[in-house]
């Protein structure tokens, strides 16, 4: 008995037509030899293992044979049905098309990680990752940015982190000469001198800022792979031509590789600059200096953990000695002020945030609307595949639906479900577009303005 449901189960490689028409004969033969060779062992291994090389040299023949007679079918019906076909080919191709489009949006915006990023795991924000924008003042409360001597003081003395940088929060829009001698507009990040060294970046071609070099006030620039290709041709010669803004010319000292977009998911810069070189491209700002009883916050502080030390534990460890060299900065630059000045300025902290997926403003504003977007598209997909199935069963029931002179009521009908269709996909794509408008072409905080 125990023969018998193996090799019933071994008829399962076979196709279900397959085996409902020839599945009984071929137990009733198995069983019939292998009860002629009940008294011999290796007649009995020899007879198992022909059936084995049947299931597999038969079974996907058989397999290609049906799906060869599915394909002729669907041929025949399409070739006998083409307005059907054509409707069905539509709203199917509608469907997944736009399934895709916003699941690769959803997970982009909520899920994925920072592309081209070494071990993104390991990496934590001491900011706020939903915060873009700057605020000159005070604040209380979490910090959604440092300024450029908090994060100074961070590097020089926490030691939980194996290494700490620093990126402009918001992505800045300068006006760059082009070949012909007309302006262009090209858009970047001022950079600590460990941003790549942070997010273990190698560079394309050259070199990249690094922590040891400090943040550096010399006019240089890491341009993008895209800034590089539409820039400058993709040319092996780049290292040393210079980028001219309006106010400095800034010298290419390398190009980031292909996909690297940076700390900040759905952007892509077209040029990293040193942090130390901002008084130059921006000048107006005291962008390096705290000055009493301001503080200028603009930058995004990330951290890579030592290695092994990932989890909770670490980060809450992180968190602990981050505060206390962030607090006793605060009591040195506010000093003795009124006491309820100074409670207000000291009730600040910071927060440690996982950073493996970066920087994101849209997600938190769009990840309810994102997933129910979702959800509702793979709905109408069920939808319009039950119509298709609906109307191919009633086209069924009366085969002379099928034929080039069908009534009229067959045309009027393919065509309301092809525009119920159209419409619902089209409603569907434009609630895909709106907040993806809405995230990349959002209005940036200018400085004082507070964009949490």
């Amino acid at each position: 008995m125990r023969a018998k449901r193996i090799y019933k189960a071994l008829l399962h490689c076979y196709p279900a037509a397959f085996r409902n028409e020839y599945g009984s004969q071929m137990q009733l033969i198995f069983s019939e030899q292998l009860g002629a060779t009940r008294r011999s062992g290796i007649r009995q291994a020899v007879l198992w293992l022909r059936a084995a090389l049947d299931a597999l040299t038969v079974a996907p023949r058989e397999h290609a044979h049906i799906i060869a007679q599915d394909v002729r079918y669907a041929i025949r019906s399409t070739a006998a049905s083409p307005t059907f076909a054509i409707v069905a080919i539509l709203s199917l191709a509608l469907g997944i098309g736009a399934s895709t489009a916003i699941f690769s949006l959803w997970n982009g915006v909520l899920h994925s990680s920072l592309p081209a990023v070494q071990a993104p795991g390991q990496l934590v924000m001491l900011t706020n990752p939903e915060a873009s924008g700057s605020w000159l003042g005070m604040l209380d409360q979490e910090r959604p940015w440092l300024t450029f001597e908090e994060f100074k003081q961070l590097q020089d003395h926490a030691d939980t982190f194996s290494s700490l940088m620093a990126v402009q929060s918001l992505l800045d829009t300068w006006q760059v000469r082009s070949a012909d001698g007309g302006w262009d507009e090209a858009h970047g990040h001022f950079v600590s001198g460990g941003f790549f060294d942070v997010l273990g970046v190698h560079p394309k071609l050259g070199r990249v800022f690094t922590e040891a070099g400090g943040d550096s006030s010399a006019p240089e620039a890491v341009i993008s792979y895209k800034f590089w290709q539409r820039w400058f041709g993709g040319r092996s010669d780049v290292l040393g031509k210079t980028v001219a803004l309006r106010n400095v010319a800034l010298t290419v000292i390398g190009v980031a590789p292909s996909g690297f977009i940076g700390e900040t998911a759905g952007q892509q810069p077209d040029l990293w600059v040193p942090l130390g070189m901002a008084p130059v491209v921006t000048p107006g700002l005291n962008w390096l200096h705290d000055t009493a009883p301001a503080k200028y916050m603009w930058l995004h502080v990330f951290g890579r953990l030592k290695p092994g030390a990932t989890g909770a534990q670490a980060e809450a460890q992180a968190e602990a000695q981050a505060n206390a060299i962030f607090k006793a900065g605060l009591d040195s630059f506010y000093g003795p002020a009124a006491p309820p000045e100074r409670r207000e300025s000291l009730n600040q902290y910071l927060k440690i945030h996982p950073a493996g997926r970066g920087v994101s403003p849209a997600r938190d504003k769009f990840s309810n609307s994102l997933t129910a977007l979702l959800a509702a598209v793979g709905v109408l997909l069920l939808i319009a595949c039950a119509n298709l199935a609906n109307l191919r069963a009633r086209m069924r029931s009366f085969p002379g639906l099928e034929s080039p002179e069908r009534p009229a009521w067959v045309r009027t009908e393919l065509a309301s479900r092809a525009q119920r269709s159209a419409a619902g996909w089209g409603l569907a794509g434009f609630g895909c577009a709106r907040p993806s408008l809405c995230r990349l072409h959002g209005t940036p905080s200018a400085p004082g303005e507070r964009s949490p």
